[in-house]
Parts: C-alpha cells; sequence; structure tokens
C-alpha cells in the first residue's frame, strides 16, 4: 500500500489490544502514540489518524460527539492543536489519545486541568530544554544532552526541590508550538507528577 494511503480514519470499534503492534509502545493504525504517566481512560468515537509525512489538513475530520486524535509522538504540537480546534469548530470534542506509561495500553492525556487561584509555577519548554520559574522571579533552567527532546526525569529532578521549598502545587505550562509532541506530554505529565505523595496540577497555557 502507498504511503499516502497510510492516513486513515479508523472507527473507534478497534479496541486497544487489537490497534497495538509493539510490546512496549503503544501504537494505532501505525501510528506510535506519547507515553503518559497520568492519562485517563479514552473513551468510545472515531478515531483520526495522521504521521509526521502526513498531510491531515487537506482530510476530512469524523463526526461525533467525541472525536479521537491519533497523533504520532513526532507530529508537532501546532499541528495537533490545529486537528483539535477543527474539531471543536465542527462541534466535536477532541480527545488526545496517547500509551498508558510505558506500556502498549491506549488511554487519553487531557492538556488543560484548572488550577487553583494564587500563586503558580511555571515551566517553559522549547526544543531540548526547559526553565522552571517560581514566584520569586527564579529558577532552574536545564539543557537535555541532545539538545533535541526533554525528559521527564529531568523536569522531576528540577521541580521537586522548588515545590519542597515553596509549597505551590500548581504549574503553568508553556511550550513552543513546534515542539514534537511527544515532548509537550512530557512537559504537562512530568509536572504532574513530579513530586512522590504530592498532588501536582498542570495546565498547557497559551
Amino acid at each position: 500500500m502507498r504511503r499516502a494511503l497510510l492516513f486513515c480514519i479508523a472507527l473507534a470499534a478497534c479496541a486497544a489490544a487489537a490497534c497495538t503492534t509493539h510490546k512496549h509502545m503503544a501504537q494505532i493504525d501505525g501510528v506510535t502514540l506519547p507515553e503518559c504517566d497520568e492519562s485517563v481512560a479514552a473513551p468510545d468515537g472515531p478515531t483520526f489518524a495522521f504521521w509526521a509525512e502526513a498531510h491531515e489538513e487537506q482530510y476530512p475530520l469524523p463526526k461525533g460527539a467525541v472525536v479521537r486524535i491519533a497523533a504520532d509522538r513526532g507530529v508537532s504540537w501546532r499541528r495537533v492543536e490545529v486537528v483539535a480546534k477543527r474539531l471543536e469548530q465542527q462541534g466535536s470534542k477532541p480527545v488526545l489519545l496517547c500509551g498508558v506509561g510505558s506500556t502498549d495500553q491506549i488511554g487519553a492525556f487531557e492538556p488543560f486541568a484548572e488550577l487553583h487561584p494564587g500563586d503558580h509555577l511555571t515551566l517553559d519548554a522549547s526544543r531540548g530544554q526547559f526553565f522552571v520559574g517560581h514566584p520569586g522571579g527564579k529558577g532552574t533552567q536545564v539543557k537535555s544532552f541532545d539538545e533535541q527532546h526533554i525528559a521527564k526525569s529531568f523536569i522531576r529532578e528540577a521541580m521537586s526541590p522548588i515545590v519542597a521549598q515553596y509549597k505551590i502545587h500548581d504549574v503553568e505550562v508553556r511550550v513552543d508550538p513546534h515542539m514534537n509532541w511527544a515532548d509537550v506530554v512530557r512537559a504537562v505529565d512530568g509536572a504532574r507528577t513530579c513530586c512522590d505523595g504530592v498532588a501536582m496540577r498542570a495546565s498547557l497555557f497559551e
């Protein structure tokens, strides 16, 4: 089958177990999903899948009250956001699919959350680096070894002492729209799971 035909719309009748082929990475319709440690159950609904090489803007979106987005981990956040906004404009609720931890199970990633009023920590992420800021106006800058991607372990290591010092459990996450989808999930997920025994809240901000 030609590569162009790999761009597909799959109905939710395809169960998670049937849609995964890699032992340790969740996949659906050939798309490898980003992994997320703090995911929720993925609701039923039609699925719109696309790859880094796809031209998703040329394809109609499936209809439904809920439409699941299966974006490859290497797709930019900007492209994922455009598809989500297209769905909202047609009256559908977009659901972003992810892998459940380091398994082949499929769940849903929720990038937005309601933060508590008051002071918030900030996490600004871009390609290969991030900055964790606190109300004092300072913070911690971290660059990755490969200068390409960010790691949840680095985010947790940087945030843990700041959370312990300032006792702030809400994080505003801002990302470069051109970052790949997997790194955006890592940024939010890393902030939410940074501190053992602490219920953290993190949400994407534009």
